[in-house]
């Protein structure tokens, strides 16, 4: 059982709960005593006057729960009578708000241990020992702490500047300030109320009336364009007359503001990435929050700044957005137009193709040999016209994205082969060969074979125009979850510093190489988005004087899966 302790032990010095001597901090933290069976209640006189409180010669609890705060009363004596209470054996610790004699509000922390005596129905409490602290600027600076968290978690919570406005005016009034002001430069060197908010909904005309006010030019002295143009707060602790005519430029400025009834007022600037952006009014009035205090000043400070990087961030935000939305709608105009001219181009080509193809069949009549040759050359160029026409039509259709997907069962040897048999004859012509390796058993997916024949095609066209000799081949390698469609030629391969552009758009148009061979520079870009659009994947390998490999690793499906059987000629 814990010793009592003399009323000159109090006088003298101070002890912590354990009853050893406080050394450090002696000045904010003190030893109380309460004897539970003389309900009399000790405390060094630096406690007593903590609580706002006269020494007396033995005062009771009672003397404790006058000055604690209605709000704090039942959890401090709940927390009195825990420790009390010989069967939880606990410790007593609560910190609680002293309403003190002077008007001001102090955060007490109450630390103590109860001593117990045999009773006949069991141990009884006879004493309770303790320390007090004043722990008002810890409570303040956590307070201040979680007010600026709370304050970036609102101020971040939208991507509109508007939003982020007003955010920051509710902040300000909810904890600093009877009313607020947010201002905001434009590029004209104006000033504009941008938001404003009042604690008082009854003075909201007031405000609003102030809001309405013309705008307050930078170069003016106003005080607002004072701490605009010099990136430095002012703080005012007194609003006097020579102060309200400062923060005014007219009468009915001077008016207005003045039937707000200021008392205290700092303005601090928002700056953002080394510029200031406008600036933060927080003022409060004659019977409303308390002063502003440095203390306060320094909360609008860092709420400024936290401000001032949303209100940046939502600004980047829209102008990103906006950047976007005019650069899809200029990608939606090209590929209107693309889609239009294409379309425009194809009409008179198609009668050209038929006007070729009734000439080559005899039809009026026959044509020389010589001229046959001639209208031969003119349907070959026609039909290489058609498909460059294709594939800008294609391309459009992608970009604005129009480009349909039919899923169905597919049997991808076939679609192989019809892709190998397209590109034959321009092969031929160079002298090239051609294989296509196909498994045994019939490799089934869920996909869209017009498409993959495309993509097929359009790597078989690439290969044909960059191989000068040797061969192309066309392996169908199905896995257990997925087909590999493999493209290889023995061509001039890419360089590696290349690799990462060929599926750019128009990049082979750009590369003098490329123009050699002819082309859109499309084919590469349109097969890796058709494949992205059937969740494939497109991957390329390649080695100068050796060739190139496309791979295509298309999803499998279907109700007979894949054959597992290793590729062979087909």
């Amino acid at each position: 059982m814990t010793e009592p302790v003399s009323a000159e032990s109090f006088a003298d010095h101070d002890l912590d709960a354990h009853g050893q001597p406080v050394r450090d901090g002696a000045d904010e933290v003190r030893e109380w005593e309460y004897d539970v069976e003389s309900r009399s209640l000790r405390c060094c006189p630096p406690g007593w006057r903590l609580l706002g409180l006269e020494p007396r010669e033995a005062p009771d609890l009672a003397s404790l729960f006058q000055v604690v705060h209605p709000e704090d009363l039942v959890r401090v004596r709940r927390s009195i009578a825990r420790v009390l209470d010989p069967g939880r054996d606990e410790p007593l610790h609560v910190e609680f708000r002293a309403l003190h004699p002077e008007g001001r509000t102090v955060w007490v922390e109450l630390k103590g241990e109860a001593s117990f005596a045999p009773g006949p129905a069991g141990p009884r409490p006879v004493r309770l020992r303790g320390t007090l602290a004043d722990v008002t600027e810890r409570r303040r600076e956590e307070e201040h702490q979680r007010f600026l968290a709370d304050a970036s978690g609102a101020l971040g919570a939208s991507l509109e500047p508007e939003s982020a406005l007003h955010s920051l005016v509710r902040l300000a009034t909810a904890q600093l300030a009877d009313y607020a002001v947010v201002y905001v430069c434009d590029e004209d060197g104006q000033i504009h109320r941008s938001a404003g908010g009042h604690a008082d909904p009854g003075a909201m005309p007031r405000l609003e009336t102030l809001l309405a006010l013309e705008p307050i030019p930078v170069q003016s002295g106003q005080i607002v364009a004072r701490v605009i143009r010099s990136g430095e707060p002012l703080y005012f602790a007194d609003v006097t007359e020579s102060v309200l005519r400062a923060a005014t430029f007219d009468a009915e400025h001077l008016e207005v503001f003045r039937a707000l009834r200021p008392r205290s007022m700092v303005i601090v600037p928002l700056r953002a990435r080394g510029t200031v952006q406008g600036a933060l009014s927080v003022v409060t009035v004659d019977g409303g929050k308390p002063r502003i205090d440095a203390q306060a000043l320094g909360t609008v400070q860092e709420l400024a700044i936290r401000a001032a990087l949303a209100l940046d961030n939502a600004r980047l935000y829209r102008a990103e957005q906006l950047a976007r939305r005019e650069a899809e709608e200029a990608n939606r105009a090209k590929a209107n137009f693309l889609a239009v001219m294409s379309h425009e181009l194809r009409t008179p080509l198609t009668a050209i193709m038929a006007f070729a193809e009734l000439l080559q069949m005899g039809i009026p009549e026959a044509i020389p040999p010589a001229a046959l040759s001639h209208v031969n050359r003119i349907d070959h160029a026609a039909r290489h016209l058609l498909r460059l026409i294709e594939e800008i039509l294609t391309f459009s259709r992608i970009e604005a994205a129009r480009e349909e997907i039919r899923l169905a069962e597919t049997e991808l040897r076939e679609i192989a082969r019809e892709a190998l048999e397209f590109v034959q004859p321009m092969a031929g012509k160079k002298g090239l060969s051609v294989e296509c390796l196909t498994p045994d058993l019939p490799v089934l997916a869920y996909t869209d074979g017009a498409k993959v024949r495309q993509v097929l095609v359009n790597l078989l066209f690439n290969a044909v125009k960059f191989t000068p000799d040797g061969g192309i081949r066309l392996v169908v390698e199905p896995r257990e979850e997925h087909v590999l469609l493999h493209v290889c030629d023995t061509g001039i391969g890419i360089a590696p510093e290349m690799l990462g552009k060929i599926f750019e758009p128009f990049w082979q148009a750009q590369d003098p190489a490329t123009r050699e061979v002819g082309g859109t520079g499309l084919g590469l870009t349109i097969s890796q988005r058709i494949a992205r659009l059937l969740s494939a994947d497109l991957s390329v390998e390649s080695t100068i004087g050796e060739g190139t490999t496309f791979t295509l690793q298309l999803p499998l499906g279907g109700a007979n899966g894949s054959g597992s059987a290793p590729p062979a000629s087909g």
